[in-house]
């Protein structure tokens, strides 16, 4: 198994895109990890020192591939395509559609902000603080807060709707 994970790190360091790998590869690499953690447990001193490295050099092996992966779904988002990357395993879709999501609120945040006129950002409303919030500049570029809870103050809309978002104020009017 050490050897199926060097190549598959040589082959993620070497591609583009994601690497094909093995469907079930993330059970695999666990089985591997739990089989050298029992093999330590009856090993010999200089055994537990051997089986000790190779557990650690493969964990590194993986937290690499993973980011390697990681990086290459990030990139594959940022250039704008809304499918996932081919070669994508089921286990690391989820994780995807994920971070979809979170760029797609992003970007839908971001031309709501670029689309807004002054007046619109300069439309405050009432709230009421449920928990602490420290200062904060507003949308109008004013400084608010802090603010304890309970209470009562007058923000800019976009402000207040990110912060009910969060659960930390209700809308009063």
């Amino acid at each position: 198994m050490y050897r199926i994970l060097l190549n598959a790190l040589m082959d993620e360091l070497s591609e583009s895109g994601l690497s094909q790998l093995p469907s079930d590869f993330y059970i695999n690499v666990q089985a591997y990890l739990h089989s050298l953690k029992d093999k330590l447990e009856s090993a010999s001193d200089i055994d537990a020192k051997l089986i000790e490295a190779e557990a650690k050099l493969a964990s590194e092996i993986v937290s690499t591939i993973v980011a390697l992966r990681l990086r290459k779904i990030l990139k594959h988002l940022l250039s704008g395509n809304s499918g996932p990357p081919p070669n994508l395993l089921d286990v690391e879709l989820e994780a995807f559609e994920k971070i979809y999501a979170a760029v797609e609120d992003f970007l839908a945040l971001a031309e709501k902000f670029a689309s807004l006129e002054k007046g619109v950002l300069a439309k405050k409303i009432l709230v009421r603080f449920i928990r602490e919030v420290p200062a904060f500049v507003g949308a109008d570029l004013k400084t608010y807060g802090p603010f304890k809870p309970e209470d009562v103050a007058n923000i800019p809309l976009i402000n207040a709707e990110a912060l009910v978002r969060r659960k930390m104020v209700e809308i009063l009017g």
